[in-house]
């Protein structure tokens, strides 16, 4: 039988704001960089806001089980002079919709998670540890757990192949780009599949998450002498967030690794 073997795609593009590296423990997790910034909540109504980088954020809810410290992707800084109560990203968070405030003085203190204003009205992805507080203003807002996820199965029957790299556009501009294989570094056998995922965060404003795209992707391998071939052809088609593609297949004669699309 088959082995499947999925892997998520390399993402880049993030927040671009200084802030603390990420250490080892919950204490380096926590900390304050070394130029923090003051942020200042205000009060609009029963709306409590704060402002990031030029874009407003609203008080949104808190922790839904548990936060893993290990989420937290940049320390930016405290809010309202005191430097206990602390700003972050989320680095489950491509989109940056949320903000978390916390107070690293409170060991039985909840985060507080910040929405931003300009996704009220959508229904948009998630970190599935965020609850909704059932505030007023966010009342007509959605929110999913879950990205929509395109797989694109690509069967390996080249022999000699230690990893296949891969890179892709939607709707003619780059988008994104990987590399799978067994994490043993050893050689594929033939006939095993491997997934590629592509979801709405590599759509990235490329492509509409409910509308059809171009795709274009193509292929490369790096053989177990540490060689790198290209694989000739591509897959240039159409897809939509959801979508299963499984008509891909690497095959090689002599030096020669060519793609297949049934």
């Amino acid at each position: 039988m088959r082995n499947i073997k999925v892997l998520a795609v390399i993402l880049t593009g993030a927040l671009a704001v200084s802030g603390c590296s990420l250490g080892v423990n919950n204490k380096e997790l926590y900390a304050l960089p070394d130029a923090p910034v003051s942020y200042e909540q205000r009060y609009e109504g029963d709306d409590t806001l704060i402002t990031v980088g030029g874009r407003d954020y609203s008080l949104f809810g808190t922790v839904k089980d548990k936060f893993d410290p290990e989420s937290i992707r940049e320390c930016l800084g405290y809010v309202d002079g005191d430097e206990n109560t602390r700003l972050y990203t989320l680095s489950d968070d491509p989109y940056d919709s949320y903000i978390m405030v916390r107070n690293v003085n409170g060991m039985m203190e909840q985060p507080l998670f910040y929405r931003a204003t300009d996704t009220r009205c959508q229904d948009i992805y998630t970190p599935s540890y965020i609850m909704s507080g059932g505030y007023e203003e966010w009342e007509s807002s959605g929110l999913h757990y879950e990205m929509s996820t395109s797989i694109l199965n690509v069967t390996c029957n080249a022999g000699d192949v230690m990893h296949i790299y891969y890179d892709y556009k939607i709707n003619g501009e780059d988008a994104g780009c990987g590399y799978t294989g067994y994490a043993s570094h050893d050689e594929i056998e033939t006939g095993d599949i491997f997934s590629v995922e592509i979801n709405e965060w590599n759509l990235n404003g490329k492509a509409e998450d409910d509308e059809v795209f171009d795709i274009s992707m193509t292929f490369s391998v790096e053989t177990t002498d540490g060689q790198m071939h290209e694989v000739e052809g591509s897959f240039d088609g159409k897809l939509m967030l959801g979508a299963t593609v499984n008509r891909l297949e690497i095959t090689s004669e002599g030096d020669r690794y060519i793609l297949n699309v049934e």
